[in-house]
């Protein structure tokens, strides 16, 4: 029986030591600094074999594993990217009898509350994507869009001068469709 308690005792001290040495060396290599490590590779087989001191045979050939090259020079700074999407919520109330589109309407809904005059600029002073939208909120008054020179307005009524049809409290949207042509689309009611 005490030969079994002095073998069972041996047993626990080198359990205890494997397991703090295991738990260190842990430890001690996770918070150690990234470094390059040298290996031998079997020129024949291409086995590898790590070397701790000294350096390779001659039938292995060195490698160093880990290993950071010198930074290189910046490269040249690419082209610009495309310009974002023109904003997309917001309202602008048109209070006068003559206004003109702003590339800050594109996505927003105008609100017209007396009998206006919109004129669509043409794209050489104020490029709106084609695609983009203009909500038309209608309370009162008759709006209606005329293009700058050079700029077809179709829609509801005829080209040239688009306006909504008699009535108050009408939505609808103005589309650029193309270069210099917009479209004016009545929701219905």
């Amino acid at each position: 029986m005490e030969r079994f308690n002095r073998f069972s005792g041996k047993v626990l001290v080198l359990g205890l030591a494997v397991g703090l040495g295991s738990v260190m060396g842990g430890f001690i290599s996770a918070s150690a600094a990234p470094t390059s490590v040298k290996v031998c590779a079997l020129k024949t087989t291409g086995a590898l074999r790590y070397v701790k001191t000294g350096g390779c045979k001659a039938t292995e050939t060195t490698l160093t594993l880990g290993q950071e090259g010198p930074v290189g020079a910046t490269g040249p700074a690419g082209p610009a990217g495309a310009s974002g999407a023109a904003a997309t919520s917001g309202i602008r109330e048109i209070i006068v009898a003559s206004d003109t589109l702003v590339i800050g309407d594109a996505g927003k809904i105008l609100v017209t509350t007396v009998a206006t005059d919109i004129t669509v600029p043409a794209d050489a002073s104020v490029s709106f994507p084609i695609g983009t939208r203009i909500e038309i909120a209608r309370t009162t008054g008759s709006p209606t869009f005329k293009g700058a020179a050079g700029v077809t307005v179709n829609g509801i009524s005829a080209p040239g001068a688009v306006s909504f049809d008699s009535g108050d409290y009408q939505q609808g949207v103005l589309i650029k469709t193309a270069a210099n042509k917009w479209v004016l689309l009545k929701k219905p009611d």
